[in-house]
């Protein structure tokens, strides 16, 4: 195991307070009981990623040889710290984020797919998604602003609640904006056979279910605990730093447990764009993600997911409480 130490003390971030702080600062403040501090999700690239995950304001992305951090606090930009694994030099930079008619209320995320960036902005009224690249070159936009159609997707507006195994489809683009922008808006973006696949939505948990593993400690608990395993946090007499800790873990990504909690909210579209980005009219054809996540949605006596690549294949790793043994499952790409 190779341990490096990237001394970040210089470097700042916007929080929620609108104010400049240190990367341990940022990233120990919790946003809400969903965006919770150190909960950091890891997304590796060409795994697939829930839209839970997707969800959260910052995110680590593992992709070939570079560590990227984004913090999408802000509605006026996205910050990006990338971060090279064999210099183990470091940028940071801003990603500006399009205005909307009407900048009250605004909620917005962000994801990265190929050295792109897909930001999405929303309203109650208005929703906008922009596509760039890290020297904040845009490359397409879309747009819709109601009483208007979105007419960039190629899936109905979709809402799946925990509680129940019915998948309700929403009829309007003014219900599915007022729903997404009331929870914590996503966007997610898969490239397959030169094209990308995006989701765009929201997420929301309503009730927390308190699991306990086996050392009396609460399941959010030692999955954060686990998360600084790969990313700990340091500081010293001189300031804040980041510590990465180079192993294996990298390697896999972990779908958060889904049944950590008696309620949930997924409110989604899909759309299809080519490799230039323009909208294509291709039917959706349901992706390794929307498999997984509908395999997940409804499994509520499994925990601690583990998802991995190999062979072309994706395996979830799941602990079925109900017989106490521990199963994988198998999906194709």
């Amino acid at each position: 195991m190779t341990e490096k130490f990237i001394d970040l003390k210089n470097t700042n971030f916007t929080d929620l307070n609108k104010m400049q702080v240190d990367f341990q600062s940022l990233v120990k403040e919790q946003i809400s009981e969903f965006d919770k501090s150190y909960e950091i999700p890891q997304i590796v690239s060409k795994n697939p990623i829930s839209l839970s995950e997707a969800s959260k304001k910052r995110k680590l992305y593992i992709q070939n040889k570079s560590i990227i951090f984004t913090n999408d606090i802000s509605n006026l930009y996205t910050e990006i710290l990338s971060i090279n694994l064999e210099s183990f030099n470091f940028v940071k930079t801003f990603i500006s984020k399009s205005n909307l008619e009407n900048n009250l209320q605004v909620n917005s995320n962000s994801f990265i797919n190929n050295n792109h960036i897909f930001q999405i902005l929303t309203n109650n009224t208005e929703i906008k998604l922009s596509i760039k690249d890290f020297n904040n070159s845009l490359f397409k936009e879309y747009s819709c602003r109601i009483p208007n159609e979105i007419d960039f997707n190629n899936f109905d507006f979709c809402q799946d609640n925990g509680n129940t195994k019915e998948r309700k489809i929403i009829q309007k683009t003014y219900e599915f904006l007022q729903n997404i922008n009331n929870s914590n808006v996503a966007i997610t973006s898969n490239f397959q056979n030169e094209k990308y696949f995006f989701t765009s939505g929201s997420y929301s948990k309503l009730i927390i279910k308190h699991d306990f593993d086996s050392s009396g400690q609460s399941i959010s608990d030692s999955e954060r605990n686990n998360t600084l395993n790969t990313l700990a946090l340091t500081s010293g007499g001189i300031g804040s730093a980041l510590y990465f800790l180079l192993s294996s873990n990298f390697e896999n990504s972990t779908i958060e447990t889904f049944n950590s909690y008696a309620s949930k909210n997924t409110v989604f579209t899909n759309g299809v764009l080519d490799k230039e980005f323009n909208h294509l009219s291709d039917k959706y054809v349901p992706q390794t993600i929307d498999k997984i996540r509908n395999f997940l949605d409804n499994s509520f006596t499994y925990k601690n997911y583990t998802t991995f690549k190999t062979n072309n294949f994706f395996y979830i790793g799941y602990f079925y409480d109900v017989n106490k043994k521990y199963f994988f499952r198998k999906f194709s790409n």
